[in-house]
C-alpha cells in the first residue's frame, strides 16, 4: 500500500511538473522568445526530472522507451504530457530553422506516441490525432 501511494505521489509530481514547464514553454512562444523557453525547458527537465534533452536527442529511437523507463522521476504515465511537450519544442525548432533538430525530435515524439498506443488499455482519439500531426509534420520535413 505505501508503494503505490509513493508511487502515485512521484506520477502526480512529475504531472505538475511537466505541466509546468509547458506552460511556461507557451509563455516565451506567446512573447516571441522561442530560443529562451527551449532553453528554460531543458534545464527544468534535467533538474526536476532528470532528463537530458541533448542525451535524448543523440540516442537511437530504438534505445528511446528504455531510456526513458529507466528515469525514476518520470513514470510512464508521464510520457504522453512528456510527448506533448516535445511537440511543442519541436515547432519551436521549426520556427527557429532547425529542421534536422526538429525532425529527430518529431521522430522521437511518433515513438512515444506509439509505444504508449501499444501499452494502454484503451484507444485514444486524442493520440491517435496527435499522431497524425506529427506524422503529417514529419512528411512535410521530408
Amino acid at each position: 500500500m505505501e508503494y503505490r501511494d509513493y508511487l502515485k505521489r512521484q506520477i502526480e509530481e512529475a504531472g505538475r511538473v511537466l505541466a509546468r514547464i509547458m506552460a511556461d514553454l507557451t509563455g516565451f512562444k506567446n512573447q516571441g522568445k522561442v530560443n529562451e523557453g527551449i532553453e528554460n525547458v531543458q534545464l527544468t527537465l534535467k533538474s526536476e526530472l532528470d532528463l537530458d534533452l541533448d542525451h535524448l536527442m543523440s540516442i537511437s529511437s530504438g534505445e528511446l522507451i528504455d531510456e526513458l523507463a529507466d528515469n525514476e522521476k518520470l513514470q510512464e504515465e508521464n510520457f504522453d504530457q512528456l510527448a506533448d511537450l516535445l511537440t511543442e519544442m519541436a515547432d519551436g525548432l521549426m520556427w527557429q530553422n532547425q529542421t534536422e533538430k526538429a525532425k529527430d525530435l518529431y521522430e522521437k515524439i511518433l515513438i512515444l506516441y506509439q509505444h504508449l498506443d501499444q501499452t494502454a488499455t484503451a484507444f485514444s482519439f486524442n493520440r491517435h490525432a496527435k499522431m497524425e500531426k506529427v506524422s503529417q509534420k514529419l512528411q512535410e520535413i521530408g
